[in-house]
């Protein structure tokens, strides 16, 4: 017996044109959940497949003076669960199967400030913090970066 479910939901509100203002306002986010299950004979000596995966996304552009933003981001990954990966031969054919248990969740954190020259160009300052935890192996960890980026559209 095989199940898969997915769902999303994700939405866009722009505060400054409920409000009637010119600067940006926007807040968005985003929810995605997913769940896989197999249930196996017996016979075949393999544990069912129970996997479960999330996505968390929230946003805000705050336009502080005209063309320069306040920037946040915040992303939220958890998967836990059972699932089985195909390995496969020099040809390509599938061999034999490899169970694979996870438990994991990674966050991000982003805050910055950008400017936009024109519609096309623009220069961000950010700073991230990301945190991933793998709760059944001893890999976890932490990232700090601060960047900058120029982008120029064409």
């Amino acid at each position: 017996k095989r199940k898969y479910s997915s769902y999303s939901l994700a939405t866009n509100i722009f505060f400054n044109k409920i409000l009637d203002l010119k600067k940006t306002i926007l807040i968005n986010g985003g929810f995605h959940y997913s769940n896989a299950k197999r249930n196996h004979s017996p016979e075949i000596f393999v544990q069912n497949v129970n996997l479960n995966n999330s996505l968390l996304d929230l946003g805000l552009d705050f336009e502080i003076i005209k063309n320069f933003h306040f920037l946040y981001g915040y992303k939220a990954i958890n998967s836990r669960g059972l699932d089985y990966f195909s390995v496969r031969d020099n040809n390509f054919t599938i061999s034999s199967f490899e169970k694979f248990e996870i438990d994991m969740n990674h966050t991000v954190n982003s805050i910055g400030l950008k400017y936009d020259f024109t519609k096309r160009s623009s220069l961000l300052l950010n700073y991230q913090y990301v945190k991933c935890n793998y709760e059944m192996s001893n890999l976890s960890f932490i990232i700090n970066q601060f960047f900058i980026l120029a982008q120029i559209k064409f």
